[in-house]
């Protein structure tokens, strides 16, 4: 199958080329929320909200945003945090139930 591109536009999907059946991507893609467990995993450690963000890198706006589900970290950003507070990413952030 030949798909053709549209003048000055990326090609086409194909209708098999997602899993809309996904509810974490069903989530996402109305908007929802993320679930962010780091405030939580932040106050067990004893850390402020400056002091994370020091040791990530970031303004302690991020950490806010993040936390609060505002902000969705990019993987870099994400990978980083995991690593830094011990915990996953998939059990520091998720859609919003």
């Amino acid at each position: 199958m030949v798909v053709q591109t549209p003048p000055g536009g990326n090609p086409p999907f194909d209708d098999d080329s997602a899993n809309t059946d996904s509810p974490r991507l069903a989530a996402i893609n109305q908007g929802a929320r993320m679930r962010s467990e780091l405030r939580g995993v932040r106050q067990q450690l004893g850390w402020s909200q400056e002091f994370l963000a020091r040791r990530l890198g970031v303004s302690r706006l991020t950490v806010v945003n993040v936390e609060q589900g505002v902000h969705v970290p990019n993987v870099l950003l994400a990978l980083r945090i995991s690593a830094t507070v011990g915990r996953s990413v998939e059990y520091l952030f998720g859609p919003a139930t």
